[in-house]
């Protein structure tokens, strides 16, 4: 202690109870893949959980509907803004581009051309350079290439990754 503190009167230190964030990174088809890895998942996993899925940018989609039929987690479309929080899982809405930063969800308009986007690829980087050890990055199904520079930022970072075999 200081000399002039009185007891009683020390500074608090807030500790900030840390998770891992999972991003999950699944092609259009890739949604029964999607509802296997979560119906093994206990309701309570101690993890946030981030869906970035390929969408058709015109349609509405309904992943939200059909992914909290299968689990017991809490399943939200993300918004801009939104805290990652344990034991849930935020899934990407369509024709957007999803990132983290400070444990905040941030939506924007693709900039690139529908074809050419990378949207697994944007999000595996962002949560690389945001929760470090604290990230794990998934792929699950697809062709592509989508994803595989992401997964390489977040095992460069001390993240986890892991990729289901085609």
């Amino acid at each position: 202690m200081a000399q002039g503190d009185k007891p009683g009167h020390l500074d608090r230190v807030i500790e900030v109870k840390r998770f891992p964030v999972v991003g999950i990174g699944a092609s259009a088809g890739g949604l029964e893949a999607v509802v296997e890895f979560f119906k093994a998942m206990p309701d309570e996993p101690g993890m946030a959980f981030v869906l970035i899925q390929h969408l058709d940018p015109h349609h509405q989609s309904l992943t939200v509907d059909l992914l909290q039929k299968h689990t017991g987690i809490s399943v939200l479309q993300a918004g801009e803004g939104d805290l990652v929080r344990s034991d849930c899982l935020f899934v990407i809405p369509p024709n957007c581009t999803l990132t983290i930063k400070d444990g905040l969800l941030h939506l924007s308009a693709p900039s690139e051309l529908r074809g050419l986007r990378l949207p697994i690829d944007r999000f595996f980087t962002s949560l690389a350079e945001d929760e470090q050890e604290r990230a794990v990055a998934i792929v699950l199904s697809g062709t592509g290439s989508d994803g595989a520079q992401g997964l390489r930022r977040v095992k460069a970072n001390g993240g986890l990754v892991l990729a289901q075999p085609p």
